[in-house]
């Protein structure tokens, strides 16, 4: 039996948690087991968690910064990412949202 994983998702945006349930129910219907979340600044630190209390067993975490959200502030912004990574190991798999986005 194949453990399908989405590994990248931002499903813990407002916007997505509206329609929680459907979605939801439609990655189970279609056999998809667990969904990563990366994080992509620290604002995004909340709501991601909040998906993790909903559904540990579904929803792992992941810490990083997307390149979009590289601030003048990174280096405060990084100590946060990495205090919450390190504070709460136990809740994050790896780290997301790292390298280089060329889409813009």
């Amino acid at each position: 039996m194949i453990h399908l994983v989405d590994t990248h998702a931002h499903v813990y945006d407002a916007q997505l948690m509206g329609y929680y349930s459907d979605w939801k129910q439609r990655a189970l219907d279609n056999g998809i087991q667990n969904i990563l979340l990366p994080n992509i600044d620290i604002n995004s630190i909340d709501p991601l968690k909040t998906l993790l209390a909903n559904d540990s067993k579904m929803f792992k975490g992941m810490m990083g910064l997307h390149p979009c959200d590289v601030k003048e502030d990174w280096e405060q912004t990084i100590k946060i990412i990495e205090k919450e990574l390190f504070d709460f190991r136990e809740v994050y798999v790896g780290v997301g949202e790292i390298g280089l986005d060329y889409h813009w």
